[in-house]
């Protein structure tokens, strides 16, 4: 591939990158749920329901 040592991956990142992610906590889910439902909120109703077809 042409210019491929341009988006090579930089040196000291540990076994190539790997990124893990952990399961989260039931606190951080209630949390995001909560975002989710202030964001949903914030967009208006129209947003939230289905679309009619």
């Amino acid at each position: 591939m042409r210019q491929q040592s341009e988006s090579a991956l930089p040196t000291n990142r540990g076994r190539q990158g790997l990124l893990q992610i952990s399961t989260p906590t039931q606190e951080e889910r209630v949390k995001a749920g909560e975002w989710v439902h202030d964001a949903f909120d914030r967009l208006g109703a129209a947003v939230a329901e289905p679309a009619l077809a």
